[in-house]
Parts: C-alpha cells; sequence; structure tokens
C-alpha cells in the first residue's frame, strides 16, 4: 500500500492517482505514520495553514479586480443550483471532506451525487486581472467548453462565459 502525501488516503501499490483526491503519488516515499484517531473530548493542536503551491505563488495578486466580479454558477442536473465569487488569488474546486482536512472554496459535494469529482479536483488562478483554471491531476479531467481536456499542471485562460466540465457538473464562469 501506497499512502497519498496529499490526503494520507491508502492506495493500492500500482497506482498513478490517490483514489481519494487525484493527486499523483511518488512512489520513492515511505508511507507516513498512520494517523491517531481522536475523540470529541479530547483537545485538538492548532491546525497548520498550508502555503500556496508554487504555482499559485505566480499567480498572487492582491487588490480588486477593476470593479469586476467574477464569478462561478454551478449547473447540475440542467438547473443553476449555485454561485460562488472568485476573490482569491487561488480558488479550488472540489468535494468538501473534514475527515482529510479538505474544504475547497467552491464545494461540489451536494451537487456530486455520483462522486466523479475529486476532493481537489481543480483551481482558478488570478493573475494581472485574468483567470486561469488548472486541472489538479483529477481522475475523471476537467473540461473547458466542451471540447478542450485540460492537463495536469496547465492552466488554461478562461474567458467570460466558458463553460467548465468536473465530473458530470457544469461550471460556468462569467463577470457580472
Amino acid at each position: 500500500m501506497i499512502r497519498c502525501q496529499q490526503c494520507g488516503n491508502g492506495n493500492i501499490r500500482s497506482a498513478g492517482f490517490c483514489d481519494e483526491c487525484g493527486t499523483r503519488l511518488r512512489h520513492a516515499r515511505p508511507s507516513p505514520p498512520p494517523v491517531k484517531t481522536r475523540f470529541a473530548g479530547e483537545s485538538l493542536p492548532p491546525q497548520v495553514v498550508s502555503e500556496l503551491s508554487p504555482v499559485a505563488r505566480l499567480f498572487e495578486e492582491t487588490g480588486k479586480l477593476q470593479g469586476k466580479l467574477p464569478r462561478i454558477t454551478v449547473i447540475a442536473r440542467g438547473k443553476q443550483i449555485q454561485e460562488y465569487l472568485i476573490e482569491k488569488a487561488e480558488t479550488i474546486i472540489g468535494r468538501w471532506d473534514a475527515a482529510r482536512n479538505i474544504f475547497p472554496e467552491i464545494d461540489l459535494e451536494q451537487a456530486d451525487v455520483e462522486t466523479k469529482i475529486s476532493r481537489r479536483h481543480a483551481r482558478i488562478l488570478v493573475k494581472d486581472n485574468q483567470f486561469w483554471v488548472e486541472d489538479l491531476g483529477s481522475l475523471n479531467g476537467t473540461v473547458i467548453n466542451r471540447q478542450h481536456h485540460l492537463q495536469q499542471g496547465k492552466p488554461f485562460l478562461l474567458r467570460d462565459g466558458d463553460e467548465i466540465i468536473v465530473g458530470k457538473i457544469f461550471l460556468k464562469f462569467s463577470f457580472e
């Protein structure tokens, strides 16, 4: 068994990607020790906030985006079900998992009834008032405008009205 360096999930030794979060597995690293189970009565140590990834640091930007309010609209089963404003330099798209400390800003847990979306599926990055989407090595991939399949680690420039497909969920990127 090989443990995922991102979420700690146990995967079969021949796996290239984590079953749970989709992260590419590094086979050279030894498995970390098992996590001790904690109970409600125990005091928990403070959680360390993880830094932005090296790619996200390149895109990091502060300040307002010239008055525009970029947003992602979630469309599932033909209906608009949620909208999210893009307010950070890095916005993760995925599914919420408290047990593994995964809390994406765009949480598709409720919309993804078939669990086709990885815990950390994709992310939206901001640089010079432009928005980019990047697949994070998800198992089911990320598709733009029903034609462009993203490769892990290669950001794609988003335009107003672009459609992002993650799993079986449609997301529409737009400015207000």
